[in-house]
């Protein structure tokens, strides 16, 4: 049975700011800086999505690079673009190389017609190789749907449930990798968006890839996964971050199912003491909290970190933020009939909210970290966490006086506010569609500072010279004008599927 992909106009995002006359397709690179780039891939992408093993990104490199100058399929070359474009992407912020990414990634739609996107273990890393550089950059096309599409497939072919059929260690493990890397896009697309998850907790049975390094499981002598599991194992390792990372992932989604489920029985919205008694929010937020910091505890600890998902402060800004989601949630569920919001409960919104800020200007103060729509979001989110949290305590402190120890807290959640600003407006220069809510965030923001705080020290952005990219007119919605990106919206959204619709509708409202 053949289903029809499609994207609805609502759910499409905004085309890319990077137009025909912005920026042309790359060729290959020289094989120095292609294998330079394919290494930092390997070392630093795959470790927190390894939907492509490393020895597959090593031996596709060989193909495209081969000396007799052999023919090279469609589906290397639009693979070699895809991971250049993804690796280029902090190497071109940070001026090390010269190819803005996004002229890889015009490349690489060279080759959309010819390539599979639906059906198969190929088709869904080639789809995720999309959902990974659209983190970045814009593509023309929407990462829910992206989602939504590879766990459709996920489930058509069996991978979110253990193997019927006997698999090698590592083919198991690399479907394993599989999966949770599009479990992991889908939380994320769905948590940005606010949508319904592509796929439930309950009808997820897969284990979590087993935590070995994939050099060891490729020596490995084991006949199966569960063999590898028992063997003696260096520890921690790549397998390691994935682990906590999707473990992190699942926790958000029960907070999300407690705190932000849109399926509340109507008598229960008309009296909302009944399913948001304060007992009960705080007895449901005390159990979370205790879940979070047992997972940020249980977090992997590397001695000689060489990438920003094996860093301690990474794993600090990652909890910190899903803390923020918990605390936001419980907010909102708190009841309001004739029931002050717990100061207690407040002031802790307030100071997650400006230690999620503090703790992503830190990281990109040092280079460790790139600028993306997601950590927009975050900092958009947390600033506004901070600007209603202050705002209830001004409005109570009419009543007595300010406390040394407030004064301080309320002097650090400024600070974080001019950060954010600042930070946001340097995002601009890449996400052009973004300076409306960076310029709505700095008129808010002087409406709770002086405009006197300690802002960031953050490296400045590297934006794409005027000459090459002149900055593009801009409609009144604020997006770009400017030709779509040809290909991808009706080559992956509008093919048709052999994919046969799942027995169960999975999904799951937030």
């Amino acid at each position: 049975m053949q289903t029809r992909i499609q994207l609805e106009p609502s759910e499409a995002v905004s085309t890319s700011p990077y137009g025909d006359w912005a920026i042309q397709p790359h060729p290959l690179p020289a094989q120095e800086i292609a294998t330079m780039l394919i290494t930092r891939y390997t070392q630093h992408t795959q470790i927190l999505h390894p939907l492509l093993p490393q020895f597959a990104a090593f031996d596709l490199l060989q193909r495209v690079y081969r000396p007799d100058g052999a023919i090279v399929s469609s589906e290397d070359s639009y693979r070699i673009f895809m991971l250049l474009a993804i690796s280029s992407v902090t190497t071109y912020r940070r001026g090390d190389t010269d190819e803005h990414p996004y002229g890889y990634f015009r490349s690489a739609q060279r080759y959309i017609k010819q390539v599979d996107f639906v059906g198969s273990v190929n088709a869904v890393q080639n789809l995720l190789l999309v959902a990974r550089f659209a983190t970045y950059q814009h593509c023309d096309i929407s990462i829910w749907d992206i989602a939504r599409t590879c766990i459709r497939q996920c489930v058509a072919l069996g991978l979110h449930q253990p193997p019927t059929a006997p698999l090698t260690p590592l083919q198991e493990q690399m479907n394993r990798n599989l999966f949770w890397d599009c479990y992991v896009h889908d939380r994320f697309a769905s948590g940005v968006l606010g949508r319904p998850y592509a796929i439930a907790e309950d009808d997820i049975t897969v284990a979590l890839p087993v935590e070995i390094s994939e050099a060891e499981l490729i020596s490995s002598k084991a006949q199966t996964l569960d063999e590898v599991a028992s063997q003696n194992i260096v520890r921690p390792n790549e397998a390691s971050v994935v682990r906590f990372v999707v473990s992190l992932r699942r926790a958000i989604t029960r907070i999300s199912n407690r705190f932000y489920s849109s399926h509340t029985p109507q008598d229960q919205l008309n009296s909302r003491s009944a399913v948001a008694d304060a007992g009960q929010v705080r007895l449901d937020l005390h159990r979370f909290l205790a879940e979070l910091k047992a997972l940020r505890d249980s977090a992997p600890i590397f001695s000689d970190p060489q990438s920003l998902y094996q860093r301690p402060e990474w794993y600090d800004y990652l909890v910190e933020k899903d803390r923020l989601t918990l605390l936001r949630g419980a907010l909102a569920r708190m009841p309001v009939d004739g029931l002050p919001t717990p100061r207690s409960l407040v002031e802790m919104t307030l100071q997650c909210a400006t230690r999620v800020i503090e703790l992503y200007s830190a990281l990109f103060s040092r280079g460790q970290i790139t600028w993306t729509r997601s950590y927009f979001q975050i900092l958009f989110t947390s600033g506004l966490s901070i600007m209603f949290t202050l705002s209830i305590l001004r409005h109570e402190q009419k009543d007595h006086e300010r406390q040394s120890n407030e004064v301080a807290i309320f002097a650090q959640a400024s600070a974080a506010l001019d950060s954010a600003s600042s930070l946001m407006k340097m995002f601009v220069s890449e996400m052009p569609d973004a300076g409306r809510f960076a310029r709505v965030f700095e008129v808010l923001v002087r409406q709770y500072t002086t405009g006197t705080g300690t802002g960031t020290r953050a490296r400045p952005s590297r934006a794409p010279s005027r000459a090459a990219t002149p900055v593009p007119q801009q409609h009144t919605d604020g997006y770009a004008q400017q030709q779509q990106a040809p290909n991808l919206r009706h080559e992956i959204c509008l093919r048709r599927s052999t994919v046969a619709p799942s027995q169960h509708q999975h999904t799951q409202a937030r």
